[in-house]
């Protein structure tokens, strides 16, 4: 007759143990990196938000519309600015629009925005200037406490 044999408690317990070092080890090598790519994108943005605080002054020279489009003339009086959030608001809604194109410190640029006649009601009645700060590869800030409003004179 053939007798049968198992693992012996001894060598169970050390493979049990083994196996479970492993995994932690993993867990906790999958988990530094994940919690380094929060710590340094929360770190951006609270730099970003100070920098928005102190850094960023802008200021709207003019403004025009025509068939869909905002044209802006943005000055920046501090920081390089590197994108806007324009609100175009109308007699019925308001229309929001991203752009990436900046102004350089001390300069001076138009920007041309495309807006939603729909949503708007028809003319603009004023247009919200929020500056953007870039955090990263496609990651922007936006600075609502910077906010400048243009008036559009109703003819």
């Amino acid at each position: 007759m053939m007798k049968k044999r198992g693992v012996s408690p001894l060598i169970a317990t050390v493979l049990l143990i083994g196996f479970v070092v492993a995994a932690a080890g993993v867990a906790m090598l999958w988990t530094r990196g994940f919690v380094e790519e929060i710590q340094e994108k929360q770190g951006a943005q609270g730099g970003a938000r100070l920098s928005c605080a102190t850094d960023i002054q802008i200021g709207v020279r003019e403004a025009s519309f025509g068939s869909g489009i905002v044209q802006v003339t943005v000055e920046n009086y501090k920081q390089r600015v590197d994108g806007f959030i324009f609100v175009v608001h109308g007699p019925g809604g308001t229309s929001s629009e991203e752009s990436v194109t900046g102004v350089d410190a001390g300069g001076l640029n138009q920007i041309q925005v495309d807006y939603d006649t729909i949503k708007t009601g028809g003319n603009p009645q004023k247009v919200d200037v929020i500056p953007r700060i870039k955090l990263g590869k496609g990651a922007y800030q936006p600075c609502p406490d910077k906010k400048i409003t243009w008036n559009f004179k109703i003819q």
